[in-house]
């Protein structure tokens, strides 16, 4: 049945129609212009009136003009994709193009194409359609669709842990909601800048966003957009360890998320709520949110979902006391784990791609610019030979450079793919480590700056393969090197030379921030906590700096600091392990063996 706001609207744009000329028909256009201005306001908010708002459409007599079914055409594409019918959705956005459209309707079939492609996980294609979005100038946007096309960038880049990139769209999304007034673009902004705050691991700053977000969408009564916001503010509560309170805004979401049948977002919350539960000791409650959930999430096949499902599982029966049925947990929880950094991966690449992509596009402008300019000086060639030899020439050059420019951006992409990075914990490769440090050292002796060298090594490692497994030894390398990479980035590269042993090379860097680094660093293992449980685990740290580095022979100086730390690591083991030692001239014992200490490490 249709709501009485939609009457009031459709009866208001009849009623304003103006008396001169009475024209019924042009009233009977005006009214389904009316319908159509609703049904793109409600299709995000209620699908049951935008259902109701198209068969008032489908029932009127007079034919619709084509730029109305245009926009008819876009309302089921994008109903039927919020709906998870894509290919339907695809054949409409087919018809569509193939009538002609004009620049405003091209741009919204490109966007549904993409938010589709974002959905499918075709991470490339994409980009491809947000770059192609980027081409067009601002006038062929509404207000409304210049937000969408903001906030589809910001879940994109996010996805492919461009963070800085992400946060910067997602501030201008929000930018452009306050200049609109728009409470609904509000909401929605503030929403998805709490998703990027979240996504890069920025809880505390996410909550005054959340706050403001869950403020906004309630006024603007947008109950899925409230209910995920109820949910961001709900991470903030988990790190400050309120199970209570996290369960209280967990529930509320749940509720939202049921009223209108969000199945997904509903296995999602519910998989948080078990982990409330569990984590404030409540294992019964879980486990009948896990029973009540469990299959569909199987069915579903949503990665994320399927990582913190197996993980609560493991967890769950880690504190029933039953080890065996946890190991058979955590190994899928490893697999699927796997899956979920293939996914990353897959995005990083798209995200590269689509850079590459749009450099080369650019660059084409360019060289077409070149050409026409030069066609109107050859116009001006006095004899025909010197035209011919000039067009052949410029052309040869133009393809040239197109090809020569266009290999060495594939080569730098090729250079930058997942074969540089270890598997397990996502550090660099020895190989490719050495060849970076070897960049840094030469541009740090090139430019007189400092150098610092730092070696890691986690003591009896082999004790943890052996009381638990190497599963789970594997577990601990990855939250180690997922702590050293987060403490390390702003400062430097953090290769795995193999093993458990570790090096970190940091560039231009003061001896006080060495030091603070190297003790982050060493705290960071002895505070190492894998799904809640504290691991009892030490590291060995050795380190050297050198200031000013004046040589001309970089490849000897970055050699010289890698046998200081490697000798510095070999004295904190010598002296009982769970230590930082600088590397001092005359201080340190430089008989020691590294095979001594290595073999004993495990």
């Amino acid at each position: 049945m249709l709501s009485l706001s939609v009457i009031t609207a459709v009866s208001t744009a009849s009623d304003q129609t103006p008396s001169s000329g009475d024209n019924p028909e042009r009233r009977q256009q005006l009214t389904v212009d009316a319908l159509l201005d609703r049904a793109e306001v409600s299709i995000r908010v209620d699908l049951q009136e935008l259902e109701s708002l198209l068969l008032l459409i489908a029932q009127k007599p007079i034919p619709l003009d084509h730029l109305q079914r245009h926009r008819l055409m876009l309302l089921q594409a994008n109903r039927l994709i919020l709906e998870t019918e894509f290919e339907q959705a695809d054949v409409i956005l087919d018809q569509l193009m193939k009538l002609i459209p004009n620049t405003t309707t091209t741009v919204r079939a490109i966007f549904f194409r993409a938010q589709i492609a974002d959905i499918l996980e075709d991470y490339q294609l994409a980009f491809l359609y947000l770059n192609r979005l980027d081409q067009y100038p601002k006038p062929a946007f509404s207000t409304s669709q210049q937000f969408e096309i903001l906030t589809l960038a910001t879940n994109l880049y996010s996805k492919a842990h461009a963070y800085k990139v992400a946060s910067g769209f997602s501030k201008r999304a929000l930018s452009l909601a306050r200049k609109s007034k728009s409470k609904r673009l509000l909401c929605f902004a503030y929403r998805s800048k709490t998703d990027v705050l979240i996504a890069s691991k920025k809880i505390d700053a996410s909550k005054e966003v959340a706050l403001e977000a869950i403020n906004v969408c309630t006024k603007a009564n947008l109950d899925i957009e409230l209910a995920q916001s109820l949910i961001n503010l709900s991470y903030w509560e988990y790190s400050q360890d309120n199970y209570a309170q996290q369960r209280i805004l967990i529930v509320k979401a749940i509720a939202l998320f049921k009223t209108h049948s969000f199945v997904v977002s509903m296995n999602s919350a519910n998989l948080l709520l078990a982990e409330a539960y569990l984590l404030d000791n409540k294992i019964l409650e879980a486990e009948r949110i896990l029973n009540d959930i469990f299959d569909d999430v199987i069915q579903l096949q949503v990665v994320p979902d399927l990582v913190l499902g197996y993980r609560i599982k493991a967890l769950m029966f880690e504190k029933l006391g039953l080890p065996d049925d946890a190991m058979i947990y955590f190994k899928k929880y490893l697999a699927i784990q796997n899956v979920s950094n293939d996914l990353v991966r897959k995005i990083n690449v798209a995200y590269l791609q689509s850079r590459f992509n749009s450099k080369i596009e650019r660059q084409s402008d360019v060289i077409s610019q070149i050409e026409v300019q030069n066609l109107d000086l050859m116009a001006k060639a006095s004899t025909l030979t010197n035209l011919m030899i000039l067009t052949t020439s410029l052309l040869f050059l133009s393809v040239s450079f197109y090809c020569f420019t266009f290999y060495r951006r594939r080569h730098s992409i090729l250079m930058t793919d997942n074969s540089n990075f270890d598997d397990l914990t996502q550090l660099y490769k020895p190989e490719c480590g050495a060849n970076l440090a070897q960049q840094m050292m030469t541009q740090c002796c090139s430019q007189r700056k400092s150098f610092g060298t730092i070696y890691i090594d986690i003591d009896f490692m082999s004790a943890v393969n052996n009381s638990f497994s190497f599963d789970f030894g594997d577990i601990v390398l990855q939250a180690f090197a997922g702590k050293v990479n987060d403490l390390v980035q702003d400062y430097g590269i953090a290769v795995r030379k193999c093993g458990d042993l570790f090096i970190v090379y940091t560039p231009d860097i003061e001896l006080d921030e060495l030091a603070n680094l190297v003790t982050n660093i060493h705290q960071s293992l002895a505070d190492l906590t894998v799904d809640r449980q504290k691991i009892v685990v030490s590291c060995s740290i050795g380190w050297t700096w050198n200031n000013s580095v004046q040589s001309d022979k970089s490849n000897e100086v970055l050699s010289l600091l890698n046998e200081q730390a490697s000798q510095a690591l070999h004295q904190a083991k010598f002296n009982g392990r769970n230590q930082c030692v600088c590397y001092e001239e005359g201080k340190i014992d430089e008989s020691l063996a590294e095979d001594d200490f290595r073999v004993s490490s495990y």
